[in-house]
């Protein structure tokens, strides 16, 4: 296995574990272009969103409309 292909496998076994985590840290994972790719389960007990509902929409979601507008 090369070694590109180990560290993508390393950082998707950190981030499995992550997204495991119990609630207290609400991970979200967000490609380059600001979108979330992956949403652990205590994001949705902090939030209130689901997974289904937080994938591939914008990381802004997460701030107040007065955070936004303050470009927080």
């Amino acid at each position: 296995m090369s070694v590109r292909k180990l560290q993508a496998a390393r950082v998707s076994e950190i981030g499995e574990l992550l997204l495991g985590q119990e609630r207290g840290y609400g991970f979200a994972f967000v490609n380059s272009h600001g979108a979330i790719e992956d949403w652990a389960a205590a994001a949705e007990w902090i939030t209130g969103w689901t997974a289904d509902e937080a994938v591939g929409q914008s990381i802004s979601m997460i701030f107040t409309p007065e955070d936004r507008e303050r470009k927080l």
